[in-house]
């Protein structure tokens, strides 16, 4: 399986010329809609992971296409979204196209005590590619390579590397870093690698527009 880094949280994997998206949000610059697309997957509604029109734009090319969401973000969605939307659960389990997904999660990380926390659902892929969203969930099924959110509001390094070292993953690939520059990113990266070798993890630093092959 082939996995495609964009700008912050949104990845694409594809196999067997079919395509996954996961998280395209509002900071995704460079995305463009792949042609080969069978579902994309929606981790929770803020912007940064959300985009009502990156989503027309993916379903204007790939109109077959299916998409997974949380009960939170389908009462926020269009109506011609809406009505394509498979409403997920922690748990559940789906099979599109060749894609085996398994979602797991509860709520979004606490960002203040203002700020509600909306429903969060991550994504194992395979049992091969976890995305998380913005949670720090460690789910019980097994997965290779962590997506693993670098930066946010609502996480500090020390929880960031503990989340790291409770995943225990065989692989970790940056996600989660569009509010970071180049030095902020580096500074960030030489932590995570720190957290990676207490546990035996290899972290991969992809970058947007590069492509790494997952086995």
């Amino acid at each position: 399986m082939k996995l495609t880094k964009f700008e912050h949280s949104c990845v694409i994997l594809e196999k067997d010329n079919k395509s996954l998206v996961i998280d395209p949000g509002g900071l995704n610059g460079s995305l463009v809609p792949p042609t080969n697309c069978v579902a994309v997957v929606v981790t929770h509604e803020h912007f940064d992971h959300l985009n009502q029109d990156k989503l027309k734009e993916i379903f204007t090319v790939n109109p077959e296409a299916g998409l997974f969401v949380n009960e939170g973000i389908e009462a926020k969605l269009e109506d011609d979204l809406k009505g394509r939307a498979t409403v997920i659960k922690s748990g559940q389990q789906e099979d599109v196209s060749g894609f085996s997904l398994t979602f797991v999660g509860g709520l979004h990380e606490a960002i203040r005590p203002e700020v509600p926390r909306p429903i969060n659902i991550g994504v194992i892929v395979d049992e091969l590619f976890f995305h998380p969203g913005d949670e720090h969930v460690v789910p019980d099924q097994p997965f290779v390579w962590l997506g693993l959110p670098l930066n946010a509001p609502w996480s500090k390094i020390s929880e960031t590397n503990d989340f790291v070292k409770a995943a225990k993953a065989k692989h970790v690939i940056p996600i989660h870093d569009g509010l970071l520059n180049k030095a902020g990113i580096g500074t960030y990266e030489n932590h995570i690698t720190a957290a990676c070798e207490m546990v035996g993890s290899e972290y991969h630093s992809v970058t947007v527009g590069e492509s790494t092959e997952l086995t």
